[in-house]
């Protein structure tokens, strides 16, 4: 009951009239109602409402595109069941890991869908208020997320991506002179009829967009691309004074009950306790899921509080599991601020992209690029972070000012990166073209 009463409050706080059951009791396999009638602002942010609910389904974010299919299939969990053993032996191509895929497609294109809705009912005259701007700058950019990840997957063809970067570019525009995160550095409550600027990482901002246009580019190999975007993301970090950030590298020690350590999430979908969290439990709790001997090879360095925070070893003592990370313990305490200034408390989103990420995109395309110093400096960044002593890899480059050496420490820390977060896969593939 008091988490019920915690989650209803912060629906009313929070999103006020704008969007009032981002964080509600509804199931997450519910509807979008894609009649809905678009006749005012509040309308446009619904709609999206009900999109970014969908994303935590169990068939897309929610388990089948993270803990339950992909990490399986890139080999840093162990299988559960006869599709997973499939897919951990063959990847997914095989025909049985196929027909699951077929569920994923489906929930994707019904999201795309719903967003095709709101970008097309936006008239010339919405479009001049934030609100709707933002609604349809963040339709743009999640059904461009979708349609990548499903031509990731090989379940749509390549040449879907001209029209994703097309939606990015559009997405971007929009929301650059209407998020809240962009357009305002010192916001720290909830003006009646705003959005918080924290609640923004929830939500598809404008640093998530240029975060996914690095990531598209890493993909095709447009390293001044990669470049240019991931400059846009980290530019808060060395501009903004700490306080006003609302996305930070969490620092060893201070992560408290933040075990996923979302306040680095640029992007994160908003999961009830009853959701991702209790898929979490029931995975490492009841049906013996470990982490693959590959674990121990990863993270070298037992200081790193990645390994720390994420992993445990089995009661059973047979082997070691990541529920922590994701699972029920991991609480956000004082995450977002209302208008009266209370404390909110929040689920643990599911990551979609982080800043971990975005600087180990950059540091790739300073590599390939001949710039191994400046990928170090990268490199080291991250690591500080993390506890991780940088002597190390210093004296790696150093003693070998190899393009390759540089690669093998970037892959090394994007291993340690995402971890669990369903990312792994996909960078697995690329590496093996």
């Amino acid at each position: 009951m008091r988490q019920l009463t915690h989650i209803l409050i912060l629906t009313a706080a929070l999103l006020m009239t704008a969007c009032d059951d981002f964080f509600d009791k509804r199931d997450d396999s519910q509807a979008i109602d894609e009649q809905r009638f678009f006749s005012d602002e509040s309308a446009f942010r619904q709609a999206m409402t009900d999109a970014y609910i969908q994303l935590r389904d169990t068939t897309l974010y929610g388990g089948t595109l993270t803990l339950t299919l992909l990490e399986q299939a890139a080999g840093t969990l162990t299988p559960f069941d006869a599709t997973t053993e499939v897919a951990a032996r063959e990847g997914l191509t095989a025909p049985q890991v196929k027909a699951r895929l077929d569920s994923t497609k489906t929930a994707a294109e019904r999201v795309i869908n719903a967003c095709n809705h709101i970008v097309a009912a936006a008239t010339p005259q919405q479009l001049k208020t934030d609100e709707v701007r933002m609604a349809v700058g963040e339709a743009y950019a999640l059904r461009a997320a979708l349609r990548f990840d499903l031509c990731r997957l090989q379940v749509v063809p390549d040449d879907v991506l001209p029209t994703v970067e097309s939606d990015l570019s559009t997405a971007a525009t929009l929301l650059r002179d209407s998020d809240p995160l962009v357009t305002t550095t010192s916001q720290t409550t909830v003006p009646v009829g705003r959005q918080d600027r924290r609640l923004r990482t929830m939500m598809f901002n404008w640093y998530a967009v240029k975060a996914l246009q690095a990531r598209i580019a890493l993909w095709q190999g447009r390293y001044d691309d990669v470049l240019t975007a991931a400059d846009s993301v980290m530019a808060p970090l060395e501009t903004l004074a700490e306080r006003y950030r609302v996305f930070y590298y969490m620092q060893p020690g201070k992560y408290g009950a933040d075990f996923c350590f979302s306040r680095e999430f640029l992007f994160g979908i908003a999961t009830l306790p009853a959701g991702f969290p209790a898929l979490s439990d029931r995975l490492f709790a009841e049906l013996g899921v470990r982490t693959t001997s590959r674990l121990h090879t990863i993270y070298t360095d037992a200081a790193d509080i990645r390994y720390r925070a994420w992993f445990r070893q089995s009661a059973d003592g047979n082997g070691y599991t990541m529920a922590r990370k994701f699972g029920s313990e991991t609480l956000l305490s004082g995450y977002v601020v209302s208008a009266t200034g209370s404390e909110m408390q929040l689920p643990a989103s599911i990551p979609y992209i982080k800043i971990g990420e975005v600087a180990l995109m950059a540091a790739e395309a300073l590599n390939e690029t001949g710039h191994p110093t400046e990928a170090l400096t990268q490199i080291e960044q991250l690591r500080q972070t993390r506890g991780i002593e940088t002597a190390p890899v210093q004296q790696t480059v150093a003693a070998t000012a190899d393009r390759e050496a540089v690669r093998q420490l970037i892959m090394a820390e994007r291993e340690r990166e995402l971890f669990g977060e369903g990312q792994l896969y996909y960078y697995y593939q690329r590496e093996r073209k």
